[in-house]
């Protein structure tokens, strides 16, 4: 847990300026809205991240003691990657991915924690909050997909760009699971 918990940290850093830079990268309407309203939302989830974080010893923002693998830096740069070259529609069909296979690996692992003993109710609650991916933000991802391929962008190009996120969300949970080995 102490792994993961230092991992997310680095990653929604990471997250939160790729995303604003997307909104100035693509400052019109729905896309700056979307890009604008992502960051807040894992400008938000921190509010869940410390409390876990401090349940089972770590103070994030300090140096940290717990390690945290190379690999699971490979999601955060694939995210600098989407907001400094990929299209709006790419990065929108990326995030909208990254949505529902974050929230479906949350679901479970809140599932997984709900039934072991010893587990703080601030751990529980971090990937309880993230068990069902958000509709609205879902359909604003397609929104803003929609919107960059009516402003010219190639949907191959688009899709290419969504193309890796499992991959690199697999990294960092392998990254994750092999620290704790």
């Amino acid at each position: 847990m102490r792994r993961f918990f230092a991992a997310e940290h680095h990653a929604q850093l990471n997250e939160i300026a790729a995303f604003a830079f997307l909104a100035s990268r693509f400052p019109h309407s729905p896309a700056a809205g979307f890009f604008m309203e992502l960051a807040g939302v894992v400008d938000g989830a921190r509010s869940r991240l410390l409390p876990a974080a401090a349940s089972v010893g770590l103070v994030l923002g300090e140096p940290a003691d717990t390690p945290i693998p190379a690999s699971a830096h490979a999601f955060g740069g694939y995210v600098c990657w989407l907001a400094m070259r990929s299209g709006q529609a790419g990065a929108a069909l990326a995030l909208h991915t990254d949505l529902v296979l974050w929230c479906e690996s949350c679901a479970r692992i809140s599932s997984a924690l709900q039934r072991r003993d010893g587990t703080s109710e601030e751990a529980t609650a971090y990937f309880a909050a993230y068990a069902e991916p958000p509709e609205a933000l879902l359909e604003s991802a397609l929104d803003v997909a929609d919107d960059g391929i009516r402003r010219g962008e190639r949907s191959e190009h688009a899709m290419a760009a969504a193309r890796p996120v499992a991959g690199y969300l697999r990294l960092f949970w392998d990254a994750v699971a092999e620290a704790a080995r």
